[in-house]
């Protein structure tokens, strides 16, 4: 890697932890190394797999700040490369202004490389002071989307009014005063509420579906997460998927093989959903089904499980946040 060319020393930085670990380990084995940690390595928070052989270290943005702070000019490093730099994140900020500020002033020689799938090459050639750009072509998959009224459809879940999926019915208080005779003929006057509950006439935004889905669809708040009609919907595409013709892959790939990644906004949400699914008839057997969850605060082993093989005729359930 380095032979006749001087001192290569790499810095890769990834945004997150598990990227960071596992792209190590995937460079380092297509390099046929024996492990990692000699010539690719790792580092991230409290845990580290490096050595004085390394030449390829990846670690996160935040790791490569706190260096930065002890190191300013990043001494003996000949190349960053920032991975992901389209996220934008404010370490990646940080990180872009004091990369700009090395090569414009005492680090005229270090190699900087930003790459990402999706970043806007104009911004970042500009930020760099017309930095040159370069494009690698790619693939992409075919990806079929669908909403909340399909998934109701063909699951057949249905929301209730009332229900904790359902928006709060609001009743106004009517009162009104009544004149009274008792059996004595004497009269008097009381008051007394009426409550009226407002009712919600069915609409017609969903006339291609049933009307059982556009009930649902009606009093449905989507702001709550339904992890029953998330189980009524992994139950279709991996428990009865003879009875799924609805759910087809634009490719014609076989739903019969591969893992499902589900996205939730935090690790309570996660917990709630792998609880759920763990204690379900359908989900809870462990040699059917691999129920991983994914978050930040997990340590880098029950990561690693995310990209573990499970045994033949084992579907795994990847329940995470969008940022790990």
């Amino acid at each position: 890697m380095a032979q006749g060319k001087g001192d290569i020393s790499i810095l890769c930085t990834q945004p997150r932890r598990v990227a960071a670990t596992s792209v190590a380990e995937r460079v380092s084995e297509e390099m046929a190394e024996p492990s990692i940690g000699k010539l690719v390595g790792y580092h991230i928070r409290l845990e580290t797999r490096q050595s004085a052989e390394t030449r390829l270290l990846f670690c996160t943005t935040g790791v490569i700040l706190r260096r930065l702070v002890d190191d300013p000019t990043l001494n003996g490093v000949s190349h960053v490369i920032v991975d992901e730099v389209h996220e934008r994140q404010w370490q990646i900020d940080v990180l872009l202004v004091s990369l700009r500020a090395l090569v414009n002033g005492p680090r005229k020689d270090l190699r900087v490389v930003l790459m990402s799938a999706t970043l806007d090459s104009e911004l970042f050639c500009s930020f760099f002071r017309g930095a040159p750009f370069v494009s690698v072509p790619g693939r992409t998959f075919p990806v079929a989307t669908y909403y909340l009224e399909d998934l109701l459809e063909a699951t057949g879940h249905r929301i209730e009014e009332g229900s904790r999926c359902a928006r709060r019915e609001y009743r106004r208080e009517e009162t009104t005063t009544l004149s009274i005779t008792t059996r004595g003929g004497e009269k008097r006057k009381q008051t007394v509420s009426l409550d009226s509950e407002l009712t919600v006439e069915l609409s017609d935004d969903f006339p291609a579906h049933g009307l059982a889905t556009r009930r649902s669809m009606d009093v449905v708040d989507e702001s709550v997460i339904n992890f029953d009609l998330i189980e009524d919907l992994l139950r279709l595409i991996l428990v009865n998927a003879e009875t799924n013709d609805y759910f087809v892959c634009p490719d014609g790939a076989d739903l019969s093989e591969g893992a499902v990644l589900i996205f939730l906004p935090g690790i309570g949400e996660i917990r709630s959903l792998t609880d759920q699914l763990e204690g379900s008839r359908s989900f809870g057997r462990r040699d059917a089904f691999d129920i991983v969850p994914m978050h930040s605060s997990l340590s880098s082993k029950e990561q690693k499980r995310a990209f573990r093989i499970p045994p033949k005729g084992c579907r795994k359930i990847i329940i995470s946040t969008n940022v790990w």
